[in-house]
């Protein structure tokens, strides 16, 4: 069966390291036909990663994959689809569990799974020859938060670009002790997987995070104030001692981390990615 991978533009994922690229050297691993579409060619199965103009078709089964479903932007795309955008597919792959609008995106109710971020576990992991110069390492967008501004205050603070190549970005997450990810809606971004591979994770509580890992035993958690009523002071104050704990007990932090890249290993490299995807199109394919 011939596997076919469709995408318009993932420059963005090619800076650190593609997920397609992940996801096709894990399907040869496995003895599977993964490949980017090429013009012309025939595929079976074609996954399209992140339409925005058009779906690409395959001759047996379509599959649409969809990141960042909280944003409107993102949920719409869809619409800029050519055509009848509830007939461009057939399965439905998404990032995240429960920011998810159907209605928006999916308004047949074509069959939809949740899809996990994965990671290249023998690129993402902690080099022991890095020196941790940080209390903190964070790779993300700039933006106001309260728990960054906290966080540079009262710590030692690197905030690496995710635009670098994808070595010197797992070498900027190593110099930290703790590692943040601090998603927008505290989704399962595409970083979640890379920082706990490296570990140990320091991350917000999210309904997705909950599905994925155990706070406390596979990263370090902490609640946002975004789900909290209280004072800025009171966050603060919370947020720094528990942070300050960690960093205080290497045998925590060596825990943590241990956990984090055991689960990471188990369930989320791009090996058990796609076991996961064979599964759906299997199930499609009767």
């Amino acid at each position: 069966m011939k596997v076919g991978i469709f995408s318009e533009d993932d420059s963005h994922t090619r800076g650190f390291y593609s997920k397609i690229d992940g996801l096709i050297k894990a399907s040869k691993k496995l003895g599977l036909d993964y490949s980017r579409c090429g013009n012309g060619e025939k595929y079976d199965v074609v996954i399209n990663w992140e339409p925005f103009g058009s779906v690409r078709k395959g001759s047996r089964l379509t599959i649409v994959w969809v990141w960042d479903t909280y944003r409107h932007s993102m949920r719409a795309q869809l619409g800029n689809v050519g055509g009848d955008k509830t007939e461009a597919f057939d399965v439905l792959f998404r990032a995240h569990a429960t920011f998810y609008h159907g209605e928006d995106i999916n308004p047949r109710l074509r069959p939809t799974y949740w899809m996990p971020p994965a990671v290249d576990s023998e690129v993402f992991k902690r080099n022991p020859e890095i020196k941790q110069k940080y209390d903190i390492s964070w790779v993300g967008q700039q933006r106001y938060m309260p728990e960054f501004e906290i966080l540079k205050k009262h710590f030692k603070f690197f905030r690496c670009f995710g635009s670098k190549p994808y070595l010197e970005y797992v070498e900027a997450l190593c110099q930290g002790k703790l590692i943040l990810n601090a998603p927008i809606a505290h989704e399962t971004n595409k970083r979640v997987m890379e920082v706990m591979a490296i570990g140990p994770a320091l991350m917000s509580w999210g309904p997705d995070y909950s599905l994925l890992a155990t706070p406390d035993k596979h990263f370090v958690c902490y609640n946002s104030i975004r789900e909290n009523i209280e004072s800025i002071d009171k966050f603060e104050k919370r947020l720094v001692e528990k942070v300050s704990t960690y960093l205080g007990s290497q045998e925590e932090l060596d825990r943590i981390a241990k956990a984090g890249r055991q689960l990471v290993k188990e369930q989320f490299t791009f090996e058990c990615q796609v076991k996961r995807i064979e599964i759906i199109i299997k199930r499609h394919l009767k």
